[in-house]
Order: C-alpha cells, then sequence, then structure tokens
C-alpha cells in the first residue's frame, strides 16, 4: 500500500505486473488483488477492457478525493454517483511503417512533411534492422 512520511521530496508509488492471455487480454496483479482485460469483440469478454479500466480509475479518483472533502468538510452527503464517459475512433490506428515508403535505408532522406511521419519511419527503419549485430539470445555482440 502506498505510504508518505511527509517528506516532499517523497512520491507515492503504484505497481501493476500483467500477463498477457494468449488472444487479445491479460491478467494483471495490482498490490493482492486480481484484475482481468479482455475485449468484447475479438476476445471473450472475461473483464473490462483498458479504457474502461481508465475511465474507472478516473471516476475513482474523483470519488475518493471527493470523499476524503467531504469527510473533511463534515458534509452531511448520503450518496454520490459519478459517471465517466469516453470514446474513441472506431478505425484501428496504422501499424508502425504503415504507408511509409519500403525502400532500403539508402532511399531513407529524413524529409517527410510531418513529425508523425519522421516517427513512423524511425519505428519502420528500426523494425527492417531489428536483431542486427545481436547473437542468437537478443543481446549484442561484444566482438568488434
Amino acid at each position: 500500500m502506498p505510504t508518505h512520511t511527509g517528506d516532499p521530496m517523497e512520491r507515492l508509488e503504484y505497481r501493476a505486473e500483467l500477463d498477457w492471455d494468449g488472444n487479445v487480454g491479460s491478467f494483471a496483479r495490482v498490490r493482492e488483488f486480481r484484475l482481468r482485460t479482455d475485449t468484447n469483440t475479438d476476445g471473450g469478454n472475461e473483464g473490462p477492457l483498458p479504457a474502461e479500466y481508465l475511465l474507472t480509475a478516473i471516476g475513482g479518483c474523483l470519488t475518493i478525493n471527493w470523499g476524503r472533502l467531504i469527510k473533511k468538510m463534515r458534509l452531511n452527503v448520503e450518496e454520490m454517483s459519478i459517471e465517466v464517459r469516453g470514446w474513441r475512433n472506431l478505425k484501428e490506428p496504422p501499424a508502425p511503417g504503415d504507408n511509409l515508403p519500403r525502400e532500403d535505408c539508402d532511399g531513407c532522406t529524413g524529409e517527410e512533411d510531418t513529425p508523425h511521419q519522421r516517427a513512423g519511419r524511425e519505428i519502420w527503419h528500426g523494425l527492417q534492422h531489428r536483431g542486427e549485430g545481436e547473437d542468437k539470445r537478443g543481446s549484442r555482440d561484444s566482438q568488434a
């Protein structure tokens, strides 16, 4: 559980560990709690989507802080409900390198139109050359 000693340089630190379920979901451990993420489209609908956990976290932070304020001010509040909504585009984001030229590094000019395109090309370049100079265990060769 996060603790606080009063030191202004101290910080609360949180940790979650997740294991992939082999499909599109995961099993998460947070302190003594077990959580499940999944989808209701291409998963088994065995848990909330990560975006739904995010909305829950936002609402939970609001509830905790307002609850503390209600207690501190000794207000007579009998109930409180919060609804948090979010949305995203239905279209999936492009994969790294999608819609980018598939040319060799000699063709990488760095003269793209936008920072997004430059970042995409850098990711694509890294994927193209992943593993070069590495041994079979994935560590860098130490030989010159």
